[in-house]
């Protein structure tokens, strides 16, 4: 009997997988095999010198085929379980039988393998995802979704996001519990931390009890014995032992800005996409999970349980996005999103020029929000443009003074006399109620509320606010029936305000009145007994309220710049 052995032994996750040619025979020793039967020899060393082991001693219960004799291919996956040493080199020796002649038995085929240095050591962390080479070992890596089982380990895992534009290669890395009274536990020790992070992809650990019930492949088992609860924390620290990113629930000790314990076992922990996602909202947001302010109270939140692993790639924001600007008034209101970088002295500089060829002006500076939609608000009057001239603006993120990423965009410079005072519009809201005029009699009433941000020091005279109102022709002599005018001033850090000027209580509520046939023409015009001073930075509130009023304009300020 001749046999050819192939690719005879090797090791994928936790099992041994065997291929071998069963030998042919002739019919008559095909008749007797249940004669024979296959035996594997393993050992740490070639010479398969004294202890030897076999496969009970790797806690398989699984037993090897009978041979057939007829030259057929056969394949084993044998599930280990334990190791009897800490070898990692095992040699394997298959031998043919004879059941009826013990002592007759012949070496079959010979082969080895390198188990990893992770698979049977026991209460240690199991790798389970292949290796690359083409990768980086530095660069942020972040906490993406963690999920939280108090009292039991079962359902746990602990999931990586990376937002960089490379791969990272996780060897040498740690990953560290902290419990309630600020106690360390390594979960996986660098020694034993393995693996690759794709570009804008994940990394799944979960806890060995969750392995057989998680329907996503993990890309790394850690032991059960590591289980988290409530009031503890997670600290990721890469090869050089530097911390790379941390977060936290409830109260562990030396943690602050910690977000609330689950309450849930149908949600888990999850780092946001942008400033704006939301529990309802981070499931249909195709990014990453890369927003990032060192604060897990504002970074986190609870969402529907979604793990991913290597193979899901969800690119995070890497440009700047959306850079519009727009005028209101005197004021350039310039928007756009920040993308997604995490280093600590990062800034935006804005510039203008007058020609896209031309030298560019630096105007303004602001601060870096990642992933958020930010807002800068200029005068530009005040540099002498001639109105109708084309503007072009370069917006560039800085990095220690280098530029990182930079956008572009354009507009029309005004006419600067058009316009006398600087408010921005922050916020412009319509709304309706009933209103209780007599003895269980409502009327309807429509309202209006803006809120302006000034940007100088004025003495404001003067507020006018244009609008339609539809009345029948002899209703209309008094389209302000029932009207309310409030100006009040927002206590900045707070949601009171100061009343500076009420209809009910003051006078200097006027109204101009333009009649047609069946649709008027109206306005509503305030002038405080005293000018109103108010501050550079301060915020108004200014609330008309009318049974009648439709479609009202924007306010019209008038007064005066002051020092």
């Amino acid at each position: 009997m001749n046999a050819d052995l192939a690719d005879c032994t090797r090791i994928k996750q936790k099992n041994l997988n065997a291929d071998y040619v069963d030998p042919e025979a002739e019919p008559s020793v095909r008749f007797g095999a249940s004669n024979y039967s296959y035996e594997l020899l393993i050992s740490s060393n070639v010479h398969f010198s004294p202890p030897t082991s076999n496969l009970e001693d790797f806690g398989v219960t699984s037993s090897l085929p009978l041979p057939k004799f007829d030259g057929s291919t056969i394949s084993l996956s044998l599930e280990i379980t334990k190791c009897p040493t800490t070898s990692t080199i095992y040699y394997f020796a298959l031998f043919l039988k004879d059941n009826l002649d013990e002592e007759n038995k012949s070496n079959f085929a010979t082969s080895s393998t390198t188990l990893s240095e992770d698979l049977c050591s026991p209460g240690e962390s199991i790798l389970v995802q292949n290796i690359y080479t083409t990768t980086t070992s530095t660069g942020k890596i972040l906490f993406s979704e963690i999920y939280i089982k108090e009292g039991t380990s079962t359902g746990e895992f602990i999931e990586l996001y990376n937002p960089n534009e490379f791969d990272i290669d996780l060897t040498g890395w740690e990953i560290r519990k902290i419990n309630r009274n600020g106690k360390e536990q390594t979960i996986i020790p660098s020694s034993k931390f393995k693996g690759i992070i794709p570009s804008f992809s994940y990394f799944l650990l979960v806890n060995a009890n969750t392995s057989s019930e998680i329907t996503t492949n993990p890309d790394f088992i850690y032991p059960k014995s590591y289980d988290l609860a409530k009031d503890n924390g997670l600290i990721l620290i890469d090869k050089e032992n530097k911390i790379i990113d941390q977060v936290c629930w409830g109260n562990p000790k030396d943690f602050q800005n910690c977000i609330s314990n689950p309450t849930s076992t149908s949600f888990s922990l999850q780092r946001k996409k942008t400033a704006t996602s939301t529990s309802e909202t981070i499931i249909n947001q195709n990014l990453g999970n890369a927003y990032s302010t060192n604060n897990s109270s504002n970074d986190f939140l609870y969402a529907p349980i979604n793990p991913e692993n290597s193979s899901i790639t969800r690119p995070t924001i890497k440009a700047i996005q959306n850079f519009q600007v727009t005028n209101q008034g005197k004021i350039y209101n310039f928007t756009w999103l920040s993308p997604a970088y995490y280093d600590e002295n990062l800034s935006y500089e804005l510039s203008i020029s007058t020609s896209s060829f031309s030298t560019f002006q630096t105007i303004a500076s602001t601060t870096f929000k990642i992933l958020e939609n930010q807002f800068l608000s200029l005068n530009l009057c005040n540099l002498n443009i001639t109105s109708g001239t084309d503007l072009y603006f370069r917006l560039n993120l800085l990095n220690d003074n280098q530029i990182l990423k930079t956008a572009s965009t354009s507009a029309k410079m005004i006419d600067c006399n058009d316009f006398n005072l600087n408010f921005i519009l922050l916020e412009d809201k319509t709304f309706s109620e009933n209103r209780l005029i007599g003895n269980d009699v409502y009327v309807a009433t429509v309202g209006k509320t803006w809120k302006y941000k000034l940007l100088d020091n004025i003495s404001l005279k003067k507020i006018r606010i244009d609008f339609w109102v539809i009345c029948g022709f002899f209703t209309c002599s008094n389209p302000f029936y029932q009207l309310s005018f409030k100006l009040m001033k927002i206590i900045p850090n707070s949601s009171s305000a100061i009343v500076l000027f009420d209809s009910a209580s003051h006078s200097g509520l006027k109204t101009d009145y333009l009649p047609f046939v069946i649709r008027n023409y109206a306005a509503l015009i305030v002038e405080p007994e005293e000018p109103i001073v108010l501050s550079s930075e301060d915020q108004i509130l200014i609330d008309v309220r009318s049974y009648d009023l439709n479609f009202p304009q924007k306010p019209v300020f008038e007064g005066e710049v002051l020092p």
